[in-house]
């Protein structure tokens, strides 16, 4: 039965009993008329509402799960997931648990099943963005992109210590002589990785692989290289010059050379 049918009620049996000191003070209004029958026109204050006199909550819209309303009439647990509203928008209890967050979605959706964005799975490892940034997915489900100065890799952004521009390509980010496409060959071996890919193509390339082997080509001669076997990269060897003497190609007196790579 409905408190304003309970209130009136209320009303007619204290008019016919003559009891009204026997109700509560302060539901009871007398604006000074009487009735036709000669009694109190007095009223209850709130008597469409709650007994304390104050009115109802508002009702809900159809498919609305929320009310706005002051913080006092909100409690909830922080963080809880309250509803998704406009398909791709949702509702999470704020950290007072007497207020609410809205959440967007963008141009992802809200899943209520989820109880989240559906753009991204929380939890899920970093990945890289078309544009190189890092990017990673936040409680929410939706996806944070953090710019990464010199490429990402693996979910990872590249440093460049060593400022050469290569980034996430850099197979020694402590030597700037090491990074894609160098030309230069080298003798000693790379800063902080070690060998001698100073490419990068996971190889190392020997300056010069072929022993001695002087004759004449032409106007001139060929044939300059180690005088036995051919050192590693960085190794000590004699190299031998092929040089034209007198109209023929004669070995020049062998020298110390140490071997480059790439």
């Amino acid at each position: 039965m409905g408190r304003a049918l309970l209130a009136a009620i209320a009303v007619a049996l204290a008019a016919s009993s003559g009891c009204w000191a026997d109700f509560p003070e302060n539901l009871l209004h007398d604006d000074g008329g009487v009735t036709e029958s000669g009694t109190p026109d007095i009223t209850i204050d709130g008597a469409l509402g709650d007994l304390d006199g104050q009115p109802p909550p508002p009702d809900l819209p159809a498919g609305d799960t929320t009310v706005d309303s002051g913080p006092s009439d909100i409690s909830c647990t922080p963080g809880e997931f309250l509803g998704c509203v406009s398909g791709n928008a949702f509702l999470r209890c704020a950290s007072s648990g007497k207020a609410t967050r809205r959440i967007d979605c963008g141009s992802a959706s809200c899943s209520a099943s989820a109880r989240r964005c559906d753009q991204c799975t929380p939890g899920a490892p970093p990945t890289c963005g078309a544009g190189g940034e890092r990017r990673t997915c936040t409680p929410d489900g939706l996806f944070v992109d953090m710019p990464c100065a010199s490429g990402c890799a693996a979910g990872v952004c590249c440093k460049d210590d060593d400022n050469d521009g290569a980034g996430c390509n850099d197979c020694d980010d402590g030597d700037p002589r090491a990074k894609p496409g160098q030309m230069g060959w080298f003798d000693t071996p790379r800063n902080t990785a070690g060998g001698f890919d100073f490419n990068c193509d996971n190889n190392d390339e020997l300056e010069i692989k072929n022993t001695y082997n002087c004759q004449k080509q032409g106007a001139g001669c060929i044939g300059a290289g180690w005088a036995a076997i051919v050192p590693a990269c960085g190794d000590t060897a004699q190299f031998i010059d092929c040089n034209r003497a007198g109209g023929v190609c004669v070995p020049a007196v062998g020298q110390p050379r140490r071997q480059r790579c790439r």
